[in-house]
């Protein structure tokens, strides 16, 4: 599609599966700032933060290109897609298809609810957190 898909995070923990996930390359920071590295590769045009924390933002900052833009996609608040036209959520499921998305759950029985919780709270839930009534 054209894109480079470069994977950022504090550890070598996520590396493989960022790469099973698409990632084209993968920044450690805990050896090298995220900047330095992203500004190796030409600077991002866009950065997509998941942890809405200033601590990991901001140094990210510094590896944006010219008109580069940071997004930060998280929980707070509401968000809408308009379309312009209808044309654009076909075009949106079109990628969605020939790229192979798929939507990644964590499924918890409802019998262990309790240890969901838990896992939200330690900070370990990689996707959405389902309970299913089995």
């Amino acid at each position: 599609m054209g894109y480079r898909n470069i994977a950022v995070s504090s550890s070598n923990n996520k590396k493989d599966f960022a790469f099973q996930l698409g990632a084209t390359d993968y920044t450690d920071t805990s050896g090298e700032s995220a900047a330095e590295a992203l500004q190796k590769m030409d600077s991002a045009s866009l950065i997509a933060v998941t942890a809405p924390n200033p601590k990991i933002i901001w140094p990210l900052v510094e590896g944006l290109g010219p008109l580069g833009k940071l997004l930060v996609l998280a929980p707070v608040g509401g968000h809408t897609c308009k379309y312009r036209h209808a044309l654009d959520g076909e075009e949106a499921i079109d990628f969605a298809e020939k790229q192979g998305v798929k939507c990644m759950i964590e499924k918890f029985p409802f019998d262990r609810v309790e240890d969901s919780v838990q896992h939200m709270e330690s900070g370990n839930v990689r996707f959405r957190s389902v309970i299913v009534l089995e």
